[in-house]
């Protein structure tokens, strides 16, 4: 992980310094992840391909997820 830190800085942070650096890395890396999913949903659209059930994709279907998808029986 990179937080653009050095290790000086780091030791001199509290933790909640770290927290608040730790959290705008985060919306950083999820604002990356949103660029790419758009990215690859315009690559498809242009392609014309389309979803098994015949909808277009979303960047929701290119975003990572925290959690595994349940699969539906």
């Amino acid at each position: 992980m990179y937080l653009g830190l050095t290790e000086a800085q780091f030791w001199e942070y509290t933790p909640r310094q770290v927290l608040l650096v730790w959290d705008l890395h985060v919306q950083s890396e999820e604002r990356s992840d949103r660029r790419i999913a758009l990215i690859c949903t315009m690559i498809c659209t242009a392609q014309g391909a389309k979803k098994m059930d015949g909808r277009q994709f979303t960047v929701e279907d290119f975003l990572p997820r925290s959690k595994p998808v349940e699969q539906q029986q």
